[in-house]
């Protein structure tokens, strides 16, 4: 791999981005954010295909949880596995946008 290339960087800030987007989406402010962001990140992760697979409206969201408070809690339950891998990618990924190993 050549480590000079604008590649390793453009590399670099999509790791970034998924790792910040996947901690966003955990800590999102209120119901309507977080059931919004939820089904936006399953339509990113999914590349456009079937992006509105599983996707749930605020409104059947409010409809099963009953308050903005319990949708925001059933967004923003998710695999703390994912959550530190999420911030390991962005980490890494932070790493290598910036300067990704290239001596030049």
């Amino acid at each position: 791999m050549d480590e000079c290339s604008d590649a390793c960087a453009y590399g670099g800030y999509a790791a970034l981005a998924a790792g910040v987007g996947r901690l966003a989406y955990a800590a999102a402010s209120s119901g309507v954010a977080a059931n919004a962001f939820r089904n936006t990140l399953k339509a990113v992760a999914r590349g456009g295909v079937a992006s509105n697979y599983r996707a749930v409206s605020y409104a059947r969201a409010l409809e099963r949880y009953g308050s903005d408070a319990a949708v925001q809690a059933a967004a923003g339950r998710t695999n703390p596995f994912f959550n530190a891998y999420g911030a390991l990618v962005g980490a890494a990924g932070a790493a290598n946008a910036s300067g990704c190993g290239c001596g030049n």
